[in-house]
């Protein structure tokens, strides 16, 4: 029996997963901000920053996953 296709597309991806880079950046530029920097306005500009470059890895990450190969049964043309 083949296993259904599994996409990849962001629509598909898990609710929980949405955004998490935006928020690991955010709590890093706020924490950075304020303890590095001394200046929050700096810092969450910067999180705002990385959290979107992780979003956009995390997103292009999923899409660029080699497709897996359907299963061939034997004696099917």
């Amino acid at each position: 029996m083949a296993e259904p296709s599994k996409s990849s597309s962001p629509a598909e991806q898990p609710r929980w997963q949405s955004g998490t880079g935006l928020a690991v950046g955010m709590s890093l530029g706020t924490a950075l901000g304020l303890t590095v920097l001394d200046n929050l306005a700096v810092g969450l500009s910067l999180g705002v920053a990385v959290g979107l470059g992780l979003d956009a890895l995390q997103a292009r990450g999923s899409s660029t996953a080699p497709p897996q190969a359907a299963p061939t049964t034997p004696g099917a043309v």
